[in-house]
Parts: C-alpha cells; structure tokens; sequence
C-alpha cells in the first residue's frame, strides 16, 4: 500500500497522526527542513485523485502516476474539497503566483481541483507564471511538450501570464504556440551545471525579473 510514495509524503502523514492535524504536520516538516516561509496545503480534507486516461478512469496518486496513456482529465473525489483558508489568502496577497515545477497530473493541476483556489489564482492580482518542467516524466507525461503541459493547466481552468522556460531542456518549448495560448513565453537560464535539475538562485533571479 505505500509502495510508490514519496517518502516526504509519508513523513508528513506520520507527522500529522502524532500531531493530531495535517497543518501541524506541515509546520513540523518546514521546520525539520529550515523551509523559508510557510507550506499550506491546498486542502485538509480527506480526498482521492481520479484521471481519465484515455478514457479508462484511474484512482490514485502512484496509480495515475504509472499510467500508461495520455491523461486526459484529472479530478478530486469528492469534488466539493473545500480549500485550506490560509492558502486562499496567500494567493489573494501574491505578488506573484507560481505554478510548477513538478509533477503535472498528480502535484500541479489537482491544486487547480479545489473550487476556491482555483478562482484565486484566476482572479489574483499578481502575475502567474508556470514554470516548464526540464523533461518529461515518463509515463505520466510521456509524448507531451511544454505547450500541452500549459494546455493542461488552462485546460483545468487554471490562469498563466507567463510560461518560464530553459531553452535547450528535453520538454521542447514552441514560443508561437504558446503565445496561441494568450500567454506570454519567457526563456531564461534557471537550471545548474549539466541542466539537469533547476538551480533556486538562478531561478529566483529569473522569476525576480517577472515582478
């Protein structure tokens, strides 16, 4: 049953039984990992993922993560979650609203499921930008471009003002079709030695920049 997690997702959840609350849980893990700021999940309640891939549902992060085939739509069951407050206002008090990187169906476009998030980031008056993952994340990703995954989030109702990305990464980036999309397309040097991972200070400076 937890093979397939992340380890810091069951860190977390063992957090939370001992503490009692899931926000507990989360202000104990930022502090194990001298995080600067505060993490707030999208919601408290208890929910599922469910995907349409191709039409055959799937239930579950590992399983929708393991999927072979394209997702074509991902859901929260139940669908009426009601979102954490302190996240709600946050975004409404953004500056600047960043999505990604990260995992596309089962981290990023899920945040976009709950009802009242989702319509903060909509109507947020800071910038939001999404930031192209490098490469992609076979299976759950497999076939798709950066562009598909911009689609993926408007898709979902989700707003972006700006896609962020390293040109040269392995998840191609097309700055026509992207600007088709009504967003504008940014590239910038955010990855360390080698690109394979994204470096924080050069991506802090490129996000900076944005402001």
């Amino acid at each position: 049953e937890l093979h397939g997690h992340a380890l810091g997702n069951l860190v977390i959840v063992g957090l939370a039984e001992m503490l009692g609350d899931f926000m507990s849980a989360l202000d104990a893990a930022g502090g194990l990992v001298h995080a600067i700021g505060r993490v707030l999940p999208a919601t408290t309640d208890p929910v599922v993922l469910k995907a349409d891939v191709e039409g055959r549902p799937v239930q579950g992060q590992v399983a929708v993560q393991n999927s072979t085939g394209r997702v074509r739509k991902v859901e929260l069951v139940p669908g009426d979650a009601v979102a954490c407050p302190d996240a709600v206002a946050a975004i409404a008090a953004a500056d600047q609203i960043v999505l990604a990187p990260g995992s596309l169906f089962t981290s990023l476009v899920p945040v976009l499921c709950v009802r009242e998030l989702r319509e903060a980031v909509v109507g947020a008056g800071g910038r939001v930008v999404q930031v192209a993952n490098l490469r992609p994340q076979i299976p759950e990703t497999e076939g798709l471009d950066a562009t598909d995954h911009l689609a993926a989030v408007l898709d979902h109702g989700g707003r972006v003002d700006d896609f962020l990305y390293e040109p040269g990464a392995d998840l191609a980036v097309d700055e026509e079709a992207v600007g088709r999309l009504g967003v504008r397309a940014v590239p910038a040097q955010v990855t360390g030695p080698g690109g394979e991972t994204h470096d924080p200070a050069r991506l802090a400076v490129a996000l900076a920049a944005l402001l």
